[in-house]
């Protein structure tokens, strides 16, 4: 029996098989030999996988790593695109409940469709209303659409969502560092707040590459926690 350090959690016992296999060493006796191999760690009960360790004292990676798996990595695509689908796998994995049931994925994946849609509509609709009252140019209704009133509900939706994800960033970061004992490296006390401000979409990506090993395995947009379901929890 032997526990791994990088995997080892409290309690949780390991065990490996020894098996054999033999080769023949290129010597001037040409004699078999017996080298042993060692199968993959499991768990001595043969049963639960063996939970992911997050990183603690520092982040995994800097801030601006967001390509450090490559363009086209789901966690890449999810932060850019649709940062609160990213913040709720993060919540999923971390099992954060501090919004309870509004921090979950899907809910955050239905938040952001209606929001897209409804502001959308909005400045279609407007832009298509002043254009055929005005007969002007495209430039005069750009000028002139932000005034209106179906204008100014897309603005104020769009603060609104703005800063609805301001709060949700800022604080998942902010309970990050201290549940894995991150000091702030900048700005003091408003480190989160200026990172969530700035730039959301690089911190949830850093959030996402912390809290998961995607060397190991694989991300996925599509799912509760961002990862293949071969993934471990975390620990």
């Amino acid at each position: 029996t032997i526990t791994n350090p990088k995997t080892h959690h409290p309690n949780t016992t390991l065990s490996t098989s020894i098996i054999t296999r033999t080769r023949t060493m290129k010597d001037s006796k040409d004699e078999p030999i017996v080298e042993a191999l060692a199968e993959p760690l499991v768990p001595a009960d043969g049963g639960e996988k063996l939970g992911y360790q997050v990183p603690t004292g520092e982040w995994k990676d800097g801030l601006c790593g967001c390509c450090g798996h490559g363009v086209g990595h789901p966690s890449l695509w999810n932060a850019w695109c649709c940062p609160l689908v990213l913040v709720g796998q993060i919540n999923n994995r971390l099992k954060l409940t501090w919004l309870g049931a509004l921090g979950n994925v899907r809910v955050l994946l239905a938040i952001s469709i209606v929001y897209y849609v409804i502001n959308s509509t909005l400045s279609s609709i407007n832009a298509a209303t002043m254009k055929q009252a005005s007969g002007n140019s495209a430039e005069s209704v750009i000028e002139t659409e932000e005034n209106t009133p179906l204008g100014i509900a897309s603005e104020v939706i769009q603060l609104i969502f703005g800063l609805f994800v301001f709060v949700l960033v800022c604080q998942t970061r902010a309970m990050i560092r201290d549940r894995y004992s991150i000091p702030a490296a900048a700005c003091g006390g408003l480190e989160d707040c200026c990172c969530a401000f700035f730039c959301s979409c690089c911190t949830v990506a850093q959030m996402a590459r912390h809290t998961a090993d995607y060397d190991e395995y694989t991300g996925v947009c599509c799912s509760d926690t961002g990862l293949s379901p071969d993934a471990p929890e975390i620990v």
